[in-house]
């Protein structure tokens, strides 16, 4: 859908402002909240101009460039740009526009909803950024396409690494990505697992 009217960039940027930390220096007034947010709506609504749809949501995190460069804000993940993807970094008064494969990694930091930092990667020949929803000390590694942090949900496609190969377990007649994630296991295994034997997501984890 087009980004028609300012209204739904408002209502997300006044809530990042007030539910958040700010960005920069610590102000404690309204009025100087009111601005920091009025100059974040101001960019989200430029940039919402240079794509076809509205920029991600964006999370304060940090992001590491290959170049060694540690860059820590708010970052918009994963935005189409043609064929390739970038991610939005926003101060009070200025963004800028990442390309995906000059990123390390970005890492997203925890909320009220998550307990833990999140962690999104580069791999292999992947033109967006993978989110990392679990790592046995990169023996095994799944990932998924989401570009939000990690709340013990699976979202989009779900990736297997293993053995330095990263294996798209998506399949159309399947009900989602925990489905996915369960005929990888059953057909790796040669057994016919059940949901019921997996209580959690740490459960199917563990088995992959």
């Amino acid at each position: 859908m087009k980004f028609k009217t300012v209204t739904s960039a408002l209502l997300v940027l006044l809530f990042l402002s007030f539910s958040t930390p700010t960005i920069g220096q610590n102000k404690s007034n309204s009025t100087a909240k009111s601005l920091e947010a009025l100059n974040l709506i101001l960019l989200f609504n430029n940039l919402s101009n240079n794509f076809n749809n509205r920029p991600n949501k964006p999370y304060l995190g940090e992001m590491t460039l290959k170049n060694g460069d540690l860059i820590e804000g708010y970052l918009s993940l994963n935005n189409p740009v043609g064929d390739n993807y970038v991610v939005i970094y926003y101060t009070e008064n200025d963004s800028k526009i990442y390309p995906v494969d000059t990123i390390d990694e970005v890492k997203l930091y925890k909320t009220d909803n998550t307990t833990a930092d999140t962690v999104f990667k580069t791999i292999q020949n992947e033109k967006a950024l993978l989110r990392e929803v679990y790592n046995n000390n990169n023996d095994v590694a799944i990932y998924d396409t989401s570009i939000s942090p990690f709340n013990n949900e699976l979202s989009g496609s779900v990736y297997i690494k293993e053995n330095d190969d990263l294996i798209n377990t998506w399949f159309f007649w399947t009900s989602g990505p925990k489905h996915d994630l369960l005929r990888y296991i059953r057909n790796k295994d040669g057994i016919r697992y059940k949901r019921k034997d997996f209580k959690s997501l740490d459960d199917l984890f563990q088995k992959v």
